[in-house]
């Protein structure tokens, strides 16, 4: 799937969730793919997952430009469909 998708979109989950999301982020860090990653941030649940990742860069083990330029959150679902809808 991780081929023949366009984008990728993480609804709240568990960690069969994170673990996938942590994989394309991954994919497209080093360069095995370019696709957008958007994430429903739906009450907030990746808060603080937004927050380690912050965490991560301020610290230097993860460049900013490579890592966020493709991840983007949502809250509002329909903002969320809007960018979809772009792809």
């Amino acid at each position: 799937m991780v081929e023949l998708g366009d984008m990728f979109l993480a609804l709240p989950g568990g960690f069969g969730t994170v673990y996938e999301l942590l994989e394309v982020i991954t994919k497209n860090q080093i360069g095995e793919m370019s696709k957008p990653v958007f994430v429903f941030n739906h009450n907030g649940i990746y808060d603080n997952f937004k927050g380690f990742v912050n965490d991560l860069i301020r610290e230097g083990f993860v460049k900013h430009e490579i890592d966020w330029y493709k991840l983007k959150f949502f809250n509002d679902p329909v903002e969320l469909a809007n960018a979809i809808n772009k792809i």
